[in-house]
């Protein structure tokens, strides 16, 4: 049979065609008495068979019964009886091609469902279905044939192509059984026979070929839809911008003062530099901002604004998503805001989980992100990125656990992510569709509709991707643009809202329903399943409420309310059908009534439909394409904003709401606004014109001062030449009130008129007087204008000179005889406000005069000579103002940022400070509320958000006092008695602990060292060609006396095929590491060995291995889960690795770039969500991570003093740091993270080891910080004490706890007990004990590591931690030694260490047994130690009286010789292994210098000992035979002089033995020196 050409399929179907037939090259084609006929829906191929069973009497239908089943679908067609009768006997005609009259009824049946919408599986089974006579659900090979050859010739007859012929059709139907090995006389199941149809090429074809025919629907002759909505647009960003914006820093090379040499320091100097100036502060301010209150919300979204579970709404405003609770009045709570504040630039849409838990946003940004987060909890539940443009529409399947994401790229990106994994399941460009507006899910998570400019289209899953099909509206309704979806209650119910304002109901890919909604575009639609109603909202104004046919139930006319703007953005429905939410286009979101309610009192009329349930809006924002300026009142109660759509608005800072707003002018934005100091008037600067307004009553002009000459008229409509001849009556009144001025004879002096403007002068900056009878303007034409506010006509003008420098500040002194003017070229300025002139005579008659200025509104000021951050100059900080009451300036600059700083700040570089990146960029304006401020607003231009920070201004100033010393504790206690300091090792210094830099690092090694281990072949030739005579110096000379044997092999070619795996590691680095030793979730224990983490396995006797690191592990911490272990390691540019401890896969991996030499603390939050670690560089920077997303949330300098450890508060909103002689609170605030310098009060500055969090609800008292509720923070000090804070301050000292340094805090939640108090916090110190003490600090238990019970080599505490049932404690010792102790008896659980190893220094000597499975290793640990190769344990250990600087086995392994360190140089001890315990039996003495290197001869009769280089270096033999004991006297053989050696075989002589100093009686010593053999000796 002859195939049609293939169809483009999922992969499920398309398949290649094989030889039976080939592709024939012709596209879809039906005749027209079938095209009414096409893409009709499931619902009626199944009425329609109904209809055929009912009817039919024959398998062959004549006319009349053919037109009677076929008027099932005249509904479906949208026909009346006759047309539809007409239609039905045209497709007859076509397919009775023999004119008998009679056509195949099953035919008809299998050609209509092939030319259906239905799923291709379901056209397969519904024919199998048709043709299964007996109902049995299986086909004989005949009915398969009759099926397949009905089937295609009735294809055939449509689409005017030849049919196939019989033996074709048997064919396929022998393969369908031969396909699943059944013999023809048997049976197919319908299965089977889907199957083959999709395995078999022809059959395939065929199906695919017939499948998604294109709708025959007309298309609408509109505009592009775009030019109804546009997307959202990705803003363009400089890269300073972008850097900041993603928390990241940027270049500051060069940064320095911008007030150096400039003009303004001289006058600053003689007259604004008070007498006594506050010295600078050389740490950035302690106080903090925390985001209260956004005020606005998008309008650049649709379907942005819905209800919660709870009630609350859910929005997004600029860069935070808004969960807004109204006040309740029966509780008596007011209205509250939690904000998510993630996203790094504005937020463009937003989306529900379909049970109200969990939103999901997405930001406009240049590399945009998708963040899913808790509701309730404002917490990141995941971030989800890999988009190059603004994601349009977001969607939450009906579990929730996949996401729809639609990007605006080119390319029209559709991505489906799994929730749980973050994993991208699905991603495909859809460009052939148009641009695509909205996306949704259908019930049921399979599929998903996209509503773009070409109408609508359906994605089904088909295995792991999802097949695109368009809808079919067919005759019902012509194709247009859809801007909205909805997800109605039915599998596959799909509603949309057109560019026409019509509304759409799909079944399917097939339109069942099509009604006029409103008469301009439908731009959002939601589904209220509670309600079974479907909300839509348009262009018209109007929101309205349906029913499930699209039958209209309600209309809420926003015209009715006092809106600015109302086009609906987005509508939504209360679960209980009593609200509807509606957002606007005036950035108003209002609550109206769906019914009407009938009012309580009588005389009081009730609520029609659509009224608001509200006085106002439930909240406003502003919806002009900028906010243009921010003013607050003097009181601090309030403040105004202007914005460019010409509306001043007033927001009250205490209830949080707009409480008046005013449209001031049509055309002309509002550029500036400044409160009058009484706070009755607000001056409003809109182009040229300043319009003088009651507070009381925003639309009440009290003046208008003169707009351009012959320009715009007034806003009243007056020309402008008359708005400026007759000034308002109160104006007249106040200045016939007015004392007139007199002149020196006394005459009154004339007021001049208000001069008129020049043509396109536009007023820049306004400014009153501190007293407030003055305002200065500065307009576009370098002119300063000083109005007198008692009439309102001009005082005195200023006309700078052209060319002149541009005005950055104007102030007035707080007399108002003086007006100071601030330059872009860093001058100041000063011109009498009585005759605009400079002070004849310089600013010391000024000074001596008293003048002040209390204002600074410009850059250039005293105050503020370091208001700037590092990364931008004075003129890029948009405005800055200081507060004296508390001592705070805060600024807000061009790229976003508020900064606050001390005040008054006079650095002469950029002053330090902490900064809030809150807005995107720029901000527009910052202000304090009130003259004590407990407030701070913030305004983004473009994001069009105001933000009320909540001011927590906390400086204080610690005296300095004597610091304790950091490593030991006093040595007299509280009576002056002498007090016991325990220190096992006098030797040992303070350790690791307070070491910084490079001491602690590995970054002195040579270059090669890098280069290998990270693994490039060209690092490695880089580095060897860099290190040439140094580390490689003396190997030629080596080579050129070696002597090659006879049968020299030739060098391989190839490494050696031979494989390495690790199998066994001895010993743990925990003498240098603290809080480095923990079980994870299955009971094994982690730790840190050299450059890995190890996992011990203690039933099984296994170890696995994280082998990660190119260093030595420097810490390292357990996620919560307590699966994951996240390790930091030391060396040039570090890195921080999570990785899986069940099977040692790396999972993540962060590194901190050149710069740093080690990681000094790691720490995960208990909620699992962030990591934290501190790497050591002058400034011990602290990076944070939502480390699951590898996104950088802060990287902050924490410090000059090293960090020791780190802990996160139980609900994961603080982080304590404590480190050498300091510690720091740090806040977590959404995307922000601030910190707070710990005061110690009145308690010794000291070295803070350990920290850690316990659970007490009632921590602190009634006046302790609320934040503090979730666990008392206490820091385990080198004095043995704890202490515990008081917010950011040491609250109490609890001493004696430990006899020196606490090394280790592990707080764990506490376990029931029946006596006392239950203990949740395990210590452990040098002292040597552990020590379990409950929430009061008391101690319910302790563990002494000196009893010598224990047998521990060293029992200084590093680590100490409780199992999950509190039956273990797991403690590692400075003897790297790792032991398990009882809780309930502190018993030693394993009879001994389970983790040993050296533990001190350097590991310096190895050798192994000649014999048995053992080997030997001594170190800077003065110890020997034998390991058991089969048993995988030290065997035996001995105590050397040095450190062990090179060990050797005698062959017989009876011997062992170790050479001595520095402590005793020159010095060989001879060990004998014969007995069980190990002993020294001999000393060896002959030289002064450090033996580095011993060895036996192979037949064990000579024992070489040698030392270092350097001048005294030598080689010394001893005779080991000459004994009858182990040990024996080992004679002195010989001694060579190693230097003079060297010199004289590379002269060409032979090396002397220089003979013992007193007679040996050596064996046969004559014999071995042969004069012919002058090398042997040199050997």
């Amino acid at each position: 049979a002859s195939s049609p050409r293939p169809y483009s399929a999922p992969a499920s179907w398309s398949l290649r065609v094989g030889t039976m037939g080939q592709v024939v090259g012709k596209a879809k084609s039906f005749d027209p008495a079938v095209e009414p006929f096409l893409n009709l829906p499931a619902p009626a191929i199944n009425r329609l068979w109904t209809s055929f069973n009912l009817s039919a009497e024959t398998w062959g239908l004549t006319m009349d019964p053919f037109v009677t089943i076929c008027a099932e679908l005249a509904k479906d067609l949208g026909l009346e009886d006759l047309e539809m009768r007409s239609k039905s006997e045209a497709l007859f005609t076509l397919l009775d091609t023999d004119n008998n009259g009679i056509i195949d009824a099953l035919e008809f049946m299998s050609l209509i469902a092939m030319l259906s919408a239905m799923d291709p599986s379901d056209k397969v089974g519904f024919i199998y279905t048709v043709y299964d006579f007996s109902e049995s659900g299986e086909l004989l090979i005949d009915e398969i044939t009759l099926a397949v050859k009905s089937t295609c010739v009735g294809l055939c007859k449509v689409s005017k192509r030849q049919s196939p012929g019989l033996k074709e059709f048997e064919e396929l139907a022998r393969l369908a059984f031969a396909s699943v090995e059944k013999p023809s006389d048997k049976k197919l199941s319908a299965a089977e026979f889907l199957g083959y149809c999709r395995a078999n090429p022809t059959a395939s074809s065929w199906v695919s070929h017939y499948d998604d025919i294109p709708d025959a629907a007309a298309t609408m002759d509109l505009p592009e839809p775009g030019s109804t909505f546009d997307l959202p647009a990705a803003p363009p960003r400089t890269e300073k911008e972008a850097l900041l914006l993603a928390g990241l820093p940027v270049d500051v090379a060069g940064a320095s003062s911008w007030f150096a040499e400039k003009p303004c320091l001289a006058p600053m100097e003689e007259l604004l530099k008070p007498d006594e100036p506050t010295a600078s502060i050389s740490t950035p301010p302690d106080s903090q901002l925390d985001a209260e209150w956004v005020y606005g919300v998008a309008t650049a979204a649709r379907g942005h604004v819905k209800y919660g579970a709870d009630g609350g709404i859910i929005y997004p405003a600029g860069c935070a998503g808004v969960v807004y609770r109204g006040a309740n009045d029966e509780e008596g709570t007011p209205a509250s805001q939690s904000l998510f504040m993630e996203h790094l630039d504005a937020v463009g849409c937003l989306t529900l989980s379909a049970d109200g838990a969990i939103a999901a946003t997405a930001d406009v940004g240049a590399s945009p992100k998708v963040i899913v987060w808790d509701v309730k909890s404002c917490k990141m539940v995941a971030v989800l990125g890999g988009f190059s443009a603004p994601v349009v529409a977001l969607d939450f399947s009906d579990d929730g656990s996949k996401l729809l994401a639609v990007s605006s790229d080119a390319d029209s990106t559709v991505s489906v992510y799994s929730v749980d994994t973050r994993a991208r399941l699905f991603s495909s460009g859809v460009a052939p569709l148009g641009t695509v507006f909205d996306g949704k899910w259908c019930v049921g998570g399979k599929s998903f509709a996209l509503a773009s400019a070409k109408g609508i289209s359906f994605m089904t899953q088909k295995g792991s991707t999802y097949e695109p099909k368009k809808g079919v509206a067919g005759s019902k309704a012509k194709v247009e643009g859809l801007l909205c979806l909805a997800a109605l209650g039915g599998n596959d119910v799909m509603a949309a809202g057109g560019q026409s304002g019509s509304l759409y109901k799909w079944e399917g890919r097939n339109l069942g329903v099509c009604v006029a909604g409103h008469t301009g575009a439908v731009l959002t639609i939601t589904y209220c399943a509670a309600q079974s109603q479907l909300l839509s909202g348009g262009k018209d104004g109007k929101a309205k409420i349906w029913d499930m046919g699209l039958s209209p139930l309600a209309t809420l006319d926003l015209f009715r309310l006092e809106s600015l703007g109302r086009e609906v953005l987005s509508v939504c429905m209360s679960a209980a059908g009593d609200r509807v939410l509606v957002a606007t286009s005036g950035a108003e979101v209002w609550e109206l009534t769906p019914v009407a309610i009938p009012s309580e009192d009588e005389e009081q009329p009730g609520k029609q439909v659509g009224d608001s349930l509200l006085p106002g809006p439930v909240f406003a924002g502003h919806s002009g394409a900028e906010v243009c300026t921010i003013a607050a009142s003097p009181a601090g109660s309030e403040f105004a904003t202007g914005d460019s759509d010409g509306v001043v608005r007033v927001f009250s800072a205490e209830s949080h709401s707009l409480v008046k707003s005013a449209k001031l002018s049509e055309t002309k934005p509002v550029a500036q606004l400044a409160y009058s100091p009484d706070g009755a008037q607000i001056a409003v600067v809109m182009g040229a014109s300043i319009e003088i307004v009651s507070t009381e009553n925003l639309t009440e002009r009290v003046a208008k001062l003169p707009p351009v000459e012959g320009g715009e008229p007034g806003a009243d409509g007056a020309p402008a030449e008359e708005a400026a001849t007759e000034p308002p009556a109160a104006v007249e009144e106040a200045a016939a009130d007015a004392e007139p001025e007199l002149d020196e004879e006394g005459n009154p002096i004339p007021v001049p008129s208000p001069p008129l403007l020049p043509v396109g002068v536009d007023v820049l900056m306004i400014q009153y007087s501190p007293d407030g009878s003055l305002l200065a303007a500065l307009d576009t034409d370098a002119k300063i204008t000083i109005y007198s506010t008692a009439n309102w006509s001009v005082k005195t003008t200023v006309q700078r000179e052209a060319g002149a420098a541009t005005v950055t500040g104007l102030d007035l002194s707080e007399d108002g005889a003086w007006l100071q003017v601030g330059t872009a070229d860093f001058e100041l300025l000063y011109f009498s406000s009585e005759n605009g002139e400079a002070p004849p005579e310089g600013l010391k008659p000024l000074k001596e005069a008293g003048v002040k200025f209390s204002t600074s509104s410009g850059p250039v000021s005293y105050e503020k000579q370091g208001a700037y951050p590092v990364y931008c100059n004075p003129t890029e900080v948009v405005k800055a103002e200081g507060s004296a009451a508390k001592s705070l300036l805060v600024a807000g600059d061009s790229f976003g940022g508020v900064h606050l700083f001390h005040y008054p700040c006079v650095s002469l570089t950029p002053g330090p400070c902490s900064t809030w990146q809150a807005h995107t960029p720029p901000v527009a304006g910052v202000s304090f509320l009130g003259p004590d401020p407990t407030h701070i607003i913030s305004v983004g231009r473009a994001d069009r958000t105001v933000i009320q920070w909540a001011l927590d201004a906390d400086e204080v100033e610690e005296p300095p006092k004597e610091e304790a010393e950091p490593a030991e504790p006093a040595d007299e206690d509280d009576d002056g008695e002498e007090k016991e300091v325990i220190v096992q090792d006098e030797t040992d210094g303070p350790g690791e602990d307070f070491m910084d830099g490079p001491t602690v690092s590995k970054a002195d090694k040579p270059a090669l060292y890098h280069a290998l281990i990270a693994g490039g072949v060209a690092a490695v030739e880089a580095a060897k060609g860099a290190e040439a005579g140094t580390e490689f110096v003396g190997i030629q000379d080596f080579t050129e006396l070696s002597v090659a044997p006879s049968d020299r092999p030739e060098p391989p070619s190839n490494p050696p095929p031979d494989n390495l795996k690790l199998d066994w590691v001895h010993g743990a680095s925990t003498q240098g590491l603290r809080d480095a030793v923990r079980y994870n979730a299955a009971g094994e224990i982690v730790y840190p060995a050299a450059s890995l983490a190890v996992v011990y396995n203690k039933p099984d006797v296994t170890q696995r291995f994280v082998s990660a690191h190119t260093d030595s592990v420097t810490c390292l911490a357990m996620h919560p889960a307590g699966d994951l272990v996240a390790t930091g390691q030391c060396g040039a540019s570090p890195s921080v690795v999570v990785a899986d401890t069940n099977t040692g896969d790396i999972i993540c991996r962060f590194e901190t770039g050149p710069g740093f030499c080690g990681i000094s603390a790691v720490d995960f939050s208990p909620d699992g969500s962030l990591l934290a670690f501190t790497a050591q560089d002058p400034s011990n920077t602290l990076f944070v991570y939502y480390w699951q997303d590898g996104i950088l949330k802060a990287k902050m300098p924490s410090g000059p003093n090293k960090v020791l450890s780190l802990a996160f508060s139980p609900d994961s909103k603080q982080l304590l740091q404590v480190g050498v002689d300091h510690f720091t609170m740090w806040y977590i605030r959404g995307k922000f993270l601030k910190s707070k310098r710990g005061i110690f009060g009145d308690f010794p500055v000291q070295a803070l080891l350990a920290a850690a969090w316990l659970p007490d609800p009632d921590a602190g008292g009634e006046d302790a910080d609320p934040s503090m509720a979730n666990g008392t923070a206490v820091m385990g000090a080198a004095d043995g004490s704890i202490y515990k804070l008081d917010g950011r301050r040491v609250g109490d000292v609890v001493g004696e706890i430990h006899e020196a340094s606490i090394t280790t805090m592990y707080a764990y939640a506490p376990f029931p007990t029946e006596e006392g108090e239950a203990a949740c916090l395990c210590t452990g110190g040098k002292d040597g004990k552990i020590k379990l003490l409950a929430a009061d600090l008391s101690v319910v238990s302790e563990v002494n590591l000196r009893d010598p019970m224990y047998g521990v080599f060293k029992w200084a505490v590093k680590s100490a931690c409780v199992n999950k049932d509190g039956r273990k404690i797991l403690a590692a010792t400075a003897g790297s030694e790792i032991f398990e102790f009882s809780t309930e008896d502190q018993s030693d659980m394993n009879d001994g260490p389970l983790v040993t190893g050296h533990s001190r220094g350097a590991l310096c000597g190895l050798a192994a047994h000649p014999i048995q499975p053992e080997y030997a290793t001594v170190g800077d640990d003065r110890t020997l130690r034998l390991w058991s190769i089969e048993e995988r344990r030290l065997s035996r250990m001995l105590a050397l009286q040095a450190e062990g600087a090179a060990v050797a086995y005698s062959p017989n392994g009876h011997l062992i010789a170790v050479a001595l360190g520095s402590e005793a140089p020159g010095v060989v001890s001879i060990v004998s292994t014969l007995k069980p315990e190990l002993e020294v039996v001999k000393d060896l003495k002959d030289t002064d210098a450090l033996i580095t290197d011993v060895k036996f001869s192979p037949d064990g009769k000579l024992l070489a000992a040698a030392t270092g280089d350097g001048p005294d270096s030598v080689v010394v033999l001893y005779d080991c035979l000459n004994t009858t004991t182990p040990g024996g006297t080992f004679v002195l053989k010989a001694k060579f002089d190693l230097a003079q050696a060297t010199k004289t075989v590379f002269g060409g002589t032979v090396a002397a033995a220089v003979e013992p100093a007193e007679p040996v009686e050596p064996a046969e010593p004559a014999e071995p020196a042969e004069p012919a053999e002058p090398a042997e000796p040199a050997e």
